[in-house]
């Protein structure tokens, strides 16, 4: 039942770390994108999906974030409590 938890292949990790990376610029290259169409063009429907899809991917690394540093306070917190 409490199988060791084998380590991640160095391979892996590389083509993970590449695939992220390419991720995170293609979503900084559509924040960059979209809001200079929005400023050049000023289209009303353009506005509110950028608004939106910007917002979103706000709201969702900060979340992600908050998650992590609440997960690296409470092994903090745990470590601190075992000594």
């Amino acid at each position: 039942m409490n199988e060791p938890v084998l380590p991640i292949p160095d391979k892996i990790k590389a083509h993970t770390y590449k695939f992220l990376k390419w991720i995170f610029a293609l979503i900084f290259l559509y924040i960059v994108v979209s809001i200079l169409w929005l400023f050049l063009t000023k289209p009303q429907y353009v506005e509110q999906i950028v608004t939106l899809s910007i917002g979103g991917f706000i709201a969702f690394f900060m979340g992600y974030f908050g998650w992590r540093g609440g997960m690296i306070v409470e092994e903090h917190f745990i470590k601190l409590s075992k000594k």
